[in-house]
């Protein structure tokens, strides 16, 4: 990954981060159809949002 370290499963405040770089402050989450446009999660990236981290999401769809 470009020579970036990322770890899995983080416990960040009151959240557990599926893969984070905090070299880069990167946030990578791969969820499930539950997770769109949840109300939760919107509050949480945007509190992670605020603390200088970006959130980018790959839906783990099942056809």
């Amino acid at each position: 990954m470009g020579g970036y370290e990322f770890r899995r499963q983080v416990p960040l405040h009151t959240f557990i981060l599926d893969f984070v770089c905090f070299e880069t402050r990167l946030i990578v989450e791969v969820d499930g159809f539950q997770h769109a446009q949840c109300a939760r999660d919107l509050a949480r990236d945007a509190l992670l949002w605020a603390k200088g981290f970006r959130t980018i999401r790959f839906w783990n769809e099942t056809w």
